[in-house]
């Protein structure tokens, strides 16, 4: 089997070709979460094989909302205790679907954590797996704006304990690299998504910025272009 491949031969890969499940067990069990064990075989070895995993009951999935303010390009962020990790996670605003569509999942958990109206809202990725090694579980990432005027009154469950606040990209990631770690973590999707947004920033004012041909006058759009993205 080829290791290296072209992107159009991603769309012949089949995992129903390379291993086949042959039994499935639950280990344990809380009221949310189950701790599984797969055996399979490994159709390159053709040896059997086990997997143990977690999966939340009822393959319940999470949403997540990327929020913008376009005349500031600031986003939207939050900020709460997370148990598993003893630490304050900075992330985007999310939530579990438990039963509800992925569109009034988003709507309503922005509403409950940030007490911020949902304006516009548009899907933005199909599922994107969380950890694939050790979970099934899988997120739907939206972006969205929201009513700035309003006076955002959060409606969270009891056991939420939630803070929200504005940051450019550029300061979510001096904030990311210089809170203490031991204190405040940033969740990993909202540190690539920013990390993406300000190294593509990057890119395009280190290309314009360098042309030769920009008169003096297009220069200065520019250079303002880049320091408002800052």
């Amino acid at each position: 089997m080829k290791t290296v491949i072209s992107p159009t031969d991603l769309y012949s890969l089949d995992f129903g070709k390379l291993r086949e499940i042959t039994k499935i067990t639950e280990l344990a069990g809380t009221k949310w979460v189950g701790f599984f064990e797969k055996d399979y075989l490994n159709k390159i070895s053709n040896k059997p094989e086990k997997w143990t995993y977690a999966a939340r009951k009822g393959n319940d999935n999470p949403v997540t909302v990327v929020i913008r303010d376009e005349k500031t390009n600031k986003y939207l962020f939050i900020a709460q205790p997370r148990i598993p990790n003893e630490r304050i996670v900075l992330s985007f605003p999310a939530g579990m679907m438990q039963g509800k569509t992925s569109v009034d999942t988003a709507t309503i958990e922005v509403k409950e954590e940030t007490g911020y109206d949902v304006k516009t809202l548009s899907t933005a990725s199909p599922l994107l797996p969380k950890s694939s090694g050790i979970t099934t579980e899988s997120d739907t990432m939206f972006t969205a704006t929201v009513k700035m005027k309003q006076i955002p009154i959060p409606s969270q469950e009891e056991t939420e304990t939630i803070v929200s606040t504005w940051m450019t990209p550029h300061e979510f990631l001096y904030h990311a690299n210089h809170l203490n770690p031991q204190k405040i973590m940033p969740e990993s999707n909202a540190f690539y998504y920013m990390k993406g947004i300000t190294d593509g920033y990057q890119q395009i004012c280190d290309r314009m910025s360098g042309k030769p041909y920009i008169s003096n006058f297009n220069r200065q759009i520019i250079n303002d272009f880049c320091s408002v993205l800052k």
